[in-house]
């Protein structure tokens, strides 16, 4: 009989065990931050981020308009950065526009300067 409630206290401490660490592991996802708020971006905006950067380096690079131009696009948290030389000035719109018109990104900030 004995034998028996052990074994029982045994089957039952199993699952609560199990309970304990689901919720002791949820917990370790959650980052610091003012109410709980994520302070540092996600693995999945890093990885927009780096998607959204190549799609408008791809845009810069094959704009018949910028032939010429070197070209460097950073994205971070939707914001491209353009940083490089350009023939013209309207070579400098035009990756601008580019930029702009790539999904997904929030704004440009262009540091582009034109080639004298």
């Amino acid at each position: 009989m004995r034998e028996m409630t052990l074994r029982r206290r045994a089957l039952l401490a199993l699952p609560v065990a199990a309970l304990v660490m689901v919720f002791a592991l949820a917990g370790c996802g959650t980052k610091g931050g003012e109410n709980g708020a994520a302070s540092n971006p996600s693995a999945g905006q890093a990885g927009d981020d780096a998607l959204i950067g190549t799609q408008v380096q791809s845009a810069v690079t094959t704009d018949p308009k910028l032939d010429g131009a070197e070209i460097t696009a950073d994205a971070k948290a939707g914001v491209i950065t353009l940083t490089g030389t350009v023939p013209t000035a309207a070579g400098k719109a035009a990756a601008e526009e580019d930029a702009k018109k790539t999904e997904g990104v929030k704004s440009v900030v262009n540091n582009l300067t034109v080639k004298k």
